[in-house]
């Protein structure tokens, strides 16, 4: 419960530092496209991801399912990472850094 707990404060301010970068970097006729595409992945696995736990719930115990799904996901995290466009630091677009030079 102690981690689950810690994880809150650390998830609060990463969702917010996610949305203000990507509103930054993205422009923003592409906005509508990138915040779904962001938010999809989220909503198909939110309602797959329960129902599996819950088949998974009559094979093992809890914090079994707890560990595989913490796992899973870190692994995940770890592949996306290896991806280099995932990696690469774009520069902000051409009205920003004119903005930005005034």
């Amino acid at each position: 419960m102690l981690i689950l707990f810690v994880a809150g404060f650390v998830w609060a301010p990463y969702v917010a530092t996610e949305v203000s970068v990507v509103q930054r970097r993205v422009p923003r006729s592409q906005h509508g496209a990138v915040f779904g595409a962001r938010k999809a992945p989220l909503v198909i696995a939110s309602p797959s991801g329960a129902a599996f736990g819950g088949l998974l719930l009559e094979g093992m115990s809890a914090t079994s399912v707890i560990v595989l799904s913490s796992v899973t996901c870190v692994l995940a995290g770890v592949a996306c990472l290896a991806l280099p466009s995932v990696r690469a630091v774009l520069p902000p677009p051409a009205a920003q850094r004119t903005r930005d030079a005034k």
